[in-house]
């Protein structure tokens, strides 16, 4: 993990993510300092976002915003404790979750809270416990965060309404006797927060998880006429949507939203058969000319139990079992905010690398 703390005029987003997981700590100029999303650490069990504040000595009394882009799993967990330890920070949250639709979808699965693999939940509950707290909620035109004296200012561009309407019928089709265990993904995270950064001359994009979407309406098509409607100027930065998926990848989105030859940063996804980035997911990112930083490797090895009766009944049970890295690679880019933007100065930490096709 890098320990150099950034100089008041630098702008930094630093992107976490092991393998599963997923973190953003942005230092938006001047001493103010955003997260998004959270993972624990395996090592320390603490959110990793406060294991690199406290690394480079920055107080979380600094911390102005916490966003939660979406409430999967890799996207969550320690974000109560990173909320509980932060009362000063504006917590935003997707208004998918103000729909009474939604918590009452909710609901059954509120039962099995106690068991472990609801750490989705377990968050939800957690944040909802706290002492007189609500988090705002975030969506298409939301202003997350504005500071007009240091010319910094964070949009959201999602969700639209289109995509809290499609979130909240797919968690309603879900059947009960279908998941036993944790609150299901219920399929294309159209709900996802999109948010546009503005520090001085430098300009992020952040692309969660958002997926293309259906319509003109949802998903990317709607944050593309959002940009339209709003005249946002192009960004020198992105957080790649959904770990590089194709079904997050827009031609659009490069063309539109990003400069020529941007800094791209994702993270890999390995609990899942054919994790992304794949070998096509890559190549695709990498013809985009732009230049593209991986927080971990993408290649998980597979898991051989010793015992093979033992390995038998988990290859009876799994799609796939694979070894997840412990260590979390970090990408980082700075820029300074006080001059016309010229370029990023990009480090890397742990398993980080720049993504090859």
């Amino acid at each position: 993990m890098l320990e150099d703390r950034p100089p008041p005029d630098q702008f930094e987003i630093s992107l976490f993510g092991p393998g599963v997981g997923e973190c953003s700590a942005i230092h938006l100029g001047h001493d103010e300092w955003m997260i998004v999303d959270s993972f624990v650490d395996k090592a320390t069990r603490q959110p990793i976002a406060k294991l690199y504040l406290d690394k480079i000595g920055v107080s979380l009394s600094k911390i102005k915003l916490i966003l939660v882009t979406h409430w999967h799993d890799d996207h969550i967990k320690g974000i109560s404790e990173l909320i509980k330890l932060s009362p000063q920070a504006h917590v935003f949250v997707t208004s998918a979750f103000d729909s009474v639709e939604v918590l009452s979808a909710i609901s059954p699965w509120k039962e099995l809270r106690d068991l472990h693999a609801l750490s989705c939940l377990t968050e939800f509950e957690k944040i909802k416990e706290l002492e007189s707290f609500r988090p705002s909620l975030a969506a298409e035109g939301t202003v997350l965060y504005r500071n007009c004296r240091a010319a910094i200012e964070i949009l959201s561009l999602s969700p639209s309404a289109q995509g809290i309407l499609l979130s909240a019928s797919r968690l309603i089709d879900v059947k009960n006797e279908r998941f036993a265990q944790r609150l299901p993904a219920f399929g294309p995270n159209d709900s996802s927060v999109v948010a546009s950064i503005r520090s001085g001359s430098v300009r992020l994009l952040l692309g969660g998880d958002l997926p293309k979407g259906s319509d003109e309406h949802s998903g990317w098509p709607a944050v593309l006429s959002a940009s339209r409607r709003f005249q946002l100027d192009r960004h020198h930065g992105y957080k790649v949507a959904h770990h590089g998926s194709s079904n997050s990848d827009m031609d659009q989105i490069w063309e539109n939203l990003l400069v020529e030859h941007p800094h791209a940063a994702l993270t890999p996804f390995m609990a899942c058969r054919n994790p992304p980035p794949t070998d096509s997911d890559a190549s695709r990112l990498s013809s985009r000319n732009a230049h593209v930083y991986l927080t971990s490797s993408a290649k998980a090895k597979k898991f051989v139990h010793p015992d093979s009766a033992v390995q038998r009944t988990m290859a009876e049970t799994a799609q796939s079992i694979h070894c997840l890295r412990d260590r979390s690679g970090q990408v980082r880019f700075r820029a300074c905010i006080n001059e016309p933007f010229s370029q990023w100065n990009v480090s890397l930490s742990g398993d980080a690398r720049k993504l090859v096709g």
